[in-house]
């Protein structure tokens, strides 16, 4: 004949310690789904973005920027520029898109923020991503034919804050930025 184990019988006492752990364990868990969800709404609350555009027809050459700007608890947290510089005269003999795409090149090539520059047969397009906790200027590359080529002036300071400067160290509000770049000419949504 086989024994037969006994049944062990639990104790209400240890019953009621078994469904009390699972309640509490169940409550901690909704707990932290609660607290993980009021986190994510308040950081997409206070994270803005802005985009604005701009553009220029300036010394034979057409300048379209387009500027968008994350902003999160009144920092900024990168900018993104997307700038296509066109040439207007396109009978001409000389490429100054070339011209343009290397002096981009060497302006860009020892910055830390991300870039890339394409040149196209009378078009460049330069995309620039700035993260880096420095102070940039937006609008810091001027464009003008000459008789005798090109002329490349980049802005190195801003001390009039008439093209777009901003200080990713410094403390920003939706208002501040949209002020800044109306300065310099933006048009913001």
């Amino acid at each position: 004949m086989a024994k037969r184990k006994k049944k062990r019988k639990v104790s209400r006492k240890r019953k009621n310690m078994i469904s009390l752990k699972k309640t509490r364990n169940r409550l901690i868990l909704t707990l932290l789904v609660i607290v993980i969800i009021v986190v994510g709404i308040i950081l997409f609350v206070n994270s803005k973005k802005i985009t604005c555009t701009k553009s220029v027809t300036n010394g034979g050459f057409k300048i379209d920027s387009n500027v968008t700007m994350n902003l999160g608890n009144n920092k900024i947290n990168s900018i993104k520029l997307n700038r296509t510089i066109s040439a207007v005269d396109k009978n001409s003999n000389v490429n100054y898109i070339n011209m343009i795409k290397s002096s981009v090149d060497e302006l860009y090539k020892t910055s830390k923020n991300m870039y890339s520059v394409d040149a196209h047969d009378n078009e460049l397009t330069l995309n620039v991503e700035y993260k880096e906790t420095d102070k940039y200027i937006i609008d810091n590359i001027f464009i003008e034919k000459e008789d005798e080529g090109l002329s490349f002036n980049v802005i190195k300071e801003d001390s009039n804050l008439s093209y777009a400067t901003f200080d990713l160290t410094k403390n920003y509000n939706k208002q501040d930025v949209i002020k800044i770049l109306e300065k310099a000419s933006y048009i913001c949504k």
